[in-house]
């Protein structure tokens, strides 16, 4: 495992910040959306976007259903996520409430893998398309590093203001 560490006042922290602050306002969007609705308030945020021959496209923001202790009625239909019975998402013929909902905003993850200079790779079984970013807080809650990991295997080539720590720093500052 590889560690690295990325100042947040960098000009690289800095892009790092504005991608998070831009993904918690779709966040808040889509929970403020979802609460229009005379539903249990719960919701699935979280979009998945396929292209032709490509990768999921993980996305923040949006709203694929929402949950409703009963059937909320005409122009809509059940939504499959996992073991959940009550997500519902409107119906393709339901015109306005489709706009409505796709017109909701989204940052899609691969706008933080491009920041970091991330390619998704494929080592034997495994692919891995993003990764996972974690922040260090100053007392004050202010963000002061981001951090990540790349498993064993994996190739990555650090960019401007990337830099690899050893392993006792990265758990010093992530944990």
């Amino acid at each position: 495992m590889s560690y690295y560490v990325i100042d947040a006042k960098s000009d690289l922290g800095i892009r790092l910040t504005t991608l998070y602050a831009r993904a918690r306002e779709c966040e808040q969007i889509a929970r403020n959306f979802s609460k229009e609705f005379d539903g249990t308030g719960n919701f699935i945020g979280e979009k998945y976007q396929k292209e032709s021959f490509g990768p999921l496209k993980f996305t923040t923001g949006g709203v694929s259903a929402i949950e409703f202790a009963t059937h909320p009625g005409k122009g809509w239909k059940q939504y499959s996520y996992r073991n959940h019975k009550n997500l519902y998402q409107p119906r393709k013929n339901n015109i306005e409430l489709v706009k409505r909902f796709e017109a909701l905003p989204t940052i899609n993850h691969d706008e933080f893998s491009e920041a970091i200079g991330w390619k998704p790779q494929t080592v034997g079984n495994r692919v891995l398309f993003h990764l996972g970013m974690k922040t260090h807080q100053d007392e004050k809650g202010n963000c002061t590093f981001y951090g990540f990991t790349v498993p064993e295997g994996f190739k990555y080539e650090e960019v401007d203001d990337v830099h690899e720590i050893v392993g006792s720093k990265f758990k010093e500052l992530f944990t």
